[in-house]
């Protein structure tokens, strides 16, 4: 695809996100928890993120930390944020 193309991917259930997602819907019909891909394997990776539920929605990484904690826990219908990996752990930007 073009460079003004983002491969999307819609979460609706608890499970990991893919190590290939660029830009993640968030729609799920309950409480979920998801698992990002390892900051270790996906150096400089960052992944668009968009909430489109009233629901809420727990981050972990089987590795390091995003943002200096375990867990990211996303609550607010519309909010959108960037994860990125510095090789290590997950930063919001």
């Amino acid at each position: 695809g073009s460079s003004d193309q983002t491969v999307v991917t819609v979460v609706i259930g608890t499970g990991s996100i893919p190590s290939t997602a660029q830009t993640v819907l968030l729609s799920p019909t309950a409480d979920i928890t998801v698992t990002m891909p390892s900051p270790a394997s996906n150096n400089g990776k960052m992944i668009y993120f968009k909430n489109l539920s009233n629901f809420t929605i727990t981050f972990t990484t089987p590795s390091g930390l995003i943002d200096s904690d375990s867990i990211l826990v996303v609550q607010f219908k519309n909010s959108s944020f960037r994860l990125i990996s510095d090789g290590s752990n997950w930063y919001i930007f």
